[in-house]
Parts: C-alpha cells; structure tokens; sequence
C-alpha cells in the first residue's frame, strides 16, 4: 500500500486519504490487495464498497480529484472501475501493446459519443458493490465495469491480451471501505521486468 492511511480490521479494508501535499514524493492513493497475478483474458473481480465525505474534517476543496477505485494494475497497465463523486462512475484504461504502443483512455468519451448511458456515483455511506470483468475477445479483451449488478461502462481493448496484473484498490480524497472481495480468473507469472535500455 502506499499514499494514506490503511488498516485492516475484521475482514474489512478501510482507507482515509486526504489533502495532496507529498514532500516531494510520488501520491499513490491504493493498496495492492494480493501476491498474485492474474492474466489479462480472464479476471473478474467485485467489492463491496462505502464512501464517506471527508472534506469538512480535513478542509479538502471541493475541487480536489476524489475517488474510489477497483483494478487491476501494474506498472505500465491500468484497467481501473471509479466512483467518483459528482460526477459518476467510470472506466479508465492505460497500457502498452506488445509493439508498445501506448492506449489510454476513459469511458467520459463513451458518454460524449451517447455509447453508454451516465450513472451516478451511489450517495455518501450507502454501500454498493464495484465489479469489473475482463475477457479474452480475440485480439482485444472486453472489459464490463458495473455498480450493484447494472453495467456503467463497457469497453473492448486490442491488444491488451495475454497481459498480467495484479488487483487493488484505491481512495482519493476519501474515507474508503472495501470489504467481501470476490476475485475469480486465470492466475498467471509475475512478468518478467523490460530490460533497461542503454540510454537509463
């Protein structure tokens, strides 16, 4: 885990992170929930999660960048489910292919295009389950992210096949609770690490 403050207690995650300043350090709002790797073309995970306002307490601006997030992430790929509050839930995405060509990109753009449909980020305390599904499609892996059984995003990725990462989850700006985590699909290798060019 890195940026915030993380305690496991009873079965159940909670986080509280608050504010941007980092002494010059990188901010990593998410901790790693698991050793193991699981391939891109078959992973499904789901969470139960609660949110809590926490900008009266610790004087966080109402424009602060505030979310809750389940993934699967490593370094150099992203497949992230976000609840983010007064705007809505999303989908996000940044990896390489294996010609390394880099695709980033959110589901904001699905909306702009009337491709899917705005769902809210569910009130302050109420819980809600965040589920994000991928699959092997091909040369590509569709990706489902969904809030309480409905479907807010909806994605095919080429090239994001045969890939590895981990899951985790995060919290911006946020007291976060993630507890009865289900995650089912292929278990895969650590990768190996990219050799350093001769210009690092």
């Amino acid at each position: 885990l890195h940026s915030g403050e993380w305690q496991l207690a009873e079965g159940k995650l909670r986080a509280l992170q608050a504010g941007s300043e980092t002494e010059g350090q990188r901010l990593v709002p998410r901790a790693y929930v698991a050793h193991r790797y699981y391939s891109t073309d078959d992973f499904d995970a789901e969470v139960a999660v609660t949110l809590r306002d926490v900008r009266d307490r610790y004087g966080v601006g109402d424009d602060v960048q505030r979310f809750a997030e389940l993934a699967m992430r490593i370094k150099d790929l992203q497949v992230s489910a976000f609840a983010i509050p007064g705007v809505g839930m999303r989908l996000g995405w940044r990896y390489h292919t294996r010609d390394g060509a880099e695709v980033a990109g959110n589901s904001a753009r699905d909306l702009e295009l009337l491709v899917e449909d705005e769902m809210p980020t569910p009130p302050d305390g109420t819980p809600f389950r965040l589920r994000l599904q991928l699959r092997r499609a091909k040369d590509a892996v569709s990706v489902i992210a969904s809030v309480n059984g409905h479907t807010f995003a909806r994605k095919v990725l080429p090239g994001l096949q045969g890939q590895v990462g981990k899951i985790a989850v995060g919290c911006r700006n946020y007291e976060c609770a993630f507890d009865d985590l289900v995650v089912t699909g292929k278990v895969a290798e650590r990768p190996a690490r990219r050799a350093e060019s001769a210009a690092d």
